[in-house]
């Protein structure tokens, strides 16, 4: 995605965390229209580790401490 961009546009914070947003929350050919995305079975994260990031990666569904978690990790 960064690559698409003018080199001088690739180079910023904003557009690495654009891309990287883009990555994770949007369907598309690299994910195989599968994004990561919020659990609403599980709101609140009460489930026994579904706070886990090995859990959000599995099942591709998050809450408000996994989500985050993914996201500046990878940044």
């Amino acid at each position: 995605m960064i690559a698409t961009l003018r080199p001088e546009a690739a180079s910023t914070s904003m557009e690495k965390m654009k891309a990287l947003r883009t990555f994770l929350y949007e369907g598309g050919c690299w994910n195989n229209s599968r994004p990561f995305e919020y659990d609403l079975s599980d709101s609140y994260g009460q489930k026994p580790g579904s706070q886990s990031l090995v859990n959000y990666l599995a099942t591709r569904k998050g809450n408000c401490v996994s989500m985050p978690a993914l996201f500046v990790t990878l940044g």
